[in-house]
């Protein structure tokens, strides 16, 4: 194909890549994080009823893909716009300490935000502060910052930075204005042990606590990117392909509980689904990029009983088989003894391939689920999600 007729043509599973691409994307909604808003709702009241009156500074707390910086960009702009049609001049401003990790380059975004030129050279960032309050204040603007990863700023010289930043607007008060106001994002949970009691108090009065996602949660979020956002064909992703997304990065069931790596799976799961020429997403797509990025040790594998080996060949051709993300223990074990017999091995008891079953399950290569559905009660089922049988099965020397 052509590179140009390549780009012309439609996606079979994408509709807005970007939504699911973009680490800048901030959706219509927030799933799950009502609780968080409604509290930033409730702290920036004073700062819409009388603004200047008082300054906010809040702290968000959580581990990554918890929200905190979508739910960050999602607040600054509903208040912005709501300013705005009440006739008040109002911006929000985001700042990646990552990337500016000190308050020289802070101070020049925020110049360069509110439309002051500073020169490269000659101005510290007390200078700069300095002529931002003075703008600010000649041309009756408020704004609110957020400074994400904030612990990139705080390691460079202790509590110092974050004390000036939360007495900023008495340092440099020309009236009776308050003008700046702050969004601290932290991942570290003891990020207020850094800090002196002064200021701890203060900030802790407005911290905010961003949870790990659970499964169900996550599967929320994505069906939200999916139907809402329309990022993607509603047929080329299944329900059984959320589940198994939700299950490999939902808190309760062992994972991260990180929204934006579940999003980054279905979204390279799609790429890799068109690349097949596919018009949907299949489980071996999920397994191959979740393989990829939180990876199984193939070491591991290689040295496995060769009965475990033989386990998981079995589990592997029965859910080639299958197409379906589990099979039951039943069909695995038929499939090991018809191997073990191939190799004129003698197959191990029921109890012993239990136990083998469970150290694999213990290494993160197999899960099991129970279901009641079975005639004769109960049935154990196999599946295995955190890696692409294929690869698996090419380190499954017997």
């Amino acid at each position: 194909m052509d590179i140009w007729e390549y780009w012309d043509t439609h996606s079979r599973i994408f509709i807005n890549e970007d939504r699911l691409s973009s680490l800048e994307y901030v959706p219509l909604r927030l799933p799950h994080r009502d609780n968080q808003l409604n509290r930033l709702a409730e702290i920036f009241r004073p700062v819409i009823k009388k603004p200047g009156k008082v300054s906010q500074k809040v702290v968000f707390i959580g581990r990554i893909g918890t929200g905190k910086t979508v739910t960050a960009k999602f607040f600054g702009k509903k208040l912005e716009k709501y300013l705005h049609r009440k006739g008040i001049l109002f911006k929000y401003i985001h700042i990646n300490c990552h990337k500016d990790r000190s308050l020289y380059p802070i101070s020049q975004k925020i110049a360069l935000e509110i439309g002051l030129k500073i020169p490269l050279r000659g101005y510290s960032y007390y200078d700069i502060f300095h002529l931002i309050f003075r703008t600010l204040s000649n041309e009756n603007i408020f704004i609110l910052v957020t400074l994400d990863e904030i612990d990139y700023l705080s390691k460079r010289k202790g509590e110092n930075n974050i004390y000036f930043l939360s007495r900023i607007n008495d340092e440099f008060l020309e009236e009776d204005l308050s003008r700046i106001n702050f969004i601290f994002i932290s991942r570290n949970p003891s990020f207020f042990e850094k800090l002196e009691n002064s200021i701890k108090s203060y900030l802790m009065h407005n911290k905010i606590d961003f949870p790990p996602y659970t499964s169900t949660e996550i599967i929320d979020i994505l069906q939200e990117r999916i139907i809402v956002e329309k990022a993607m064909r509603k047929k080329a992703v299944s329900d059984e392909i959320l589940e198994l997304i939700g299950d490999l990065t939902g808190y309760e069931k062992g994972g991260p509980g990180d929204a934006r790596l579940a999003i980054e799976i279905l979204w390279k799961a799609g790429i890799r689904a068109e690349r097949k020429g596919r018009s949907f997403i299949e489980i071996e797509d999920v397994r191959e990029v979740y393989s990829t990025i939180s990876p199984i040790r193939i070491e591991d594998i290689k040295n496995l009983d060769r009965h475990e080996k033989m386990i998981l060949i079995a589990t592997i051709n029965a859910l080639k088989n299958s197409k379906t993300r589990y099979v039951s223990t039943r069909e695995v074990i038929e499939r090991y003894n018809i191997l073990c017999e191939s190799y004129n091995l003698k197959p191990r008891k029921r109890t012993k391939i239990w136990e083998y079953i469970k150290i694999l399950e213990k290494m993160g290569i197999l899960n099991t689920k129970i279901s009641s559905k079975g005639i004769r009660g109960k049935t154990t089922h196999i599946s295995i999600d955190k890696i692409s049988l294929e690869r698996l099965k090419k380190n499954l020397e017997l």
